[in-house]
């Protein structure tokens, strides 16, 4: 369908690392945009729980152009209430058409691997590139225990030899 959609669906696991069952689940009043800050409320996450996911400034301003071309769109969706990722139709996107999205969308940046792979690849930037803390990945993905979150900051050989390097410094 829209780009703009396609673009804010990619965008938003890449900047959120949520789950395609909870960005597909996401109903309008779920999206909160202001100038400067936005966050997802996922009501409906793995395990019941609710949670607050923080947008980055990419992530607003896709949401924020995908938003405005759903409420252009010709089926004439309700712009205060309903699905935020609808189809040409105008009927709710499924988790296999928005993983279709995505796969698509990695196919042609030549990237061929699963849309859950956008997860774990936010997850390891957080834990390898960022250094951020266990704990808090583990609240930012919705994981109920670290332990699920560890997977993701296993070392390879040459960062053991590195991190073991820099002690001789």
């Amino acid at each position: 369908m829209s780009s703009s959609r396609d673009r804010a669906i990619v965008t938003v696991l890449l900047a959120t690392g949520i789950r395609i069952g909870e960005l597909s689940m996401l109903e309008i009043d779920d999206v909160r945009l202001t100038q400067r800050t936005g966050e997802l409320v996922l009501r409906d996450g793995k395990g019941d729980r609710r949670r607050m996911v923080p947008l980055n400034r990419p992530a607003r301003a896709a949401l924020c152009e995908w938003l405005a071309d759903r409420a252009g769109h010709h089926s004439q969706p309700s712009v205060t209430s309903g699905p935020v990722w609808i189809s040409r139709t105008g009927e709710p996107l499924s988790v296999r058409s928005i993983s279709k999205v995505v796969t698509a969308v990695m196919a042609k940046a030549g990237i061929e691997d699963s849309a859950d792979a956008l997860r774990h690849t936010v997850a390891t930037r957080l834990v390898h590139e960022h250094g951020q803390d266990l704990v808090l990945v583990a609240d930012i993905l919705g994981h109920a225990d670290v332990k699920t979150t560890r997977r993701y900051a296993r070392s390879d050989l040459e960062q053991r030899r590195a991190a073991l390097e820099r002690l001789a410094d």
